[in-house]
């Protein structure tokens, strides 16, 4: 069995295992066809499944917003939002692809 430490955070989703620490920030927009601006530009996001809807997760992903990104707001239902359950998500997905490439030592 394996440990990590996670901390899903309104700034940024940090994952600490043995063997990566990953982070990113906690900027999440349901995903869609947008330009960056410039010829072959891509965006810097991760992108992960809720409710079988596409959300990319990331610094870039503020560029998908049509409204003003409201995904760092403080509210008090933070556990309950679709923005913490994405990244929940994510840190699910990482773990998942680690325990992949370790056949012996599983994460449960």
């Amino acid at each position: 069995m394996q440990a990590a430490g996670i901390n899903i955070g309104y700034g940024y989703l940090k994952m600490k295992t043995k063997s990566d620490y990953f982070q990113i920030a906690s900027v999440v927009e349901k995903t869609r066809r947008a330009s960056m601006g410039s010829v072959g530009a891509t965006r810097e996001t991760v992108k992960v499944v809720v409710d079988n809807e596409i959300y990319e997760i990331g610094a870039d992903a503020h560029q998908l917003s049509a409204t003003q990104n409201t995904s760092k707001a403080v509210s008090d239902a933070w556990y309950d939002t679709v923005q913490y359950r994405a990244l929940m998500q994510l840190v699910i997905d990482r773990l998942q692809q680690e325990s992949e490439s370790d056949g012996d030592n599983q994460w449960v």
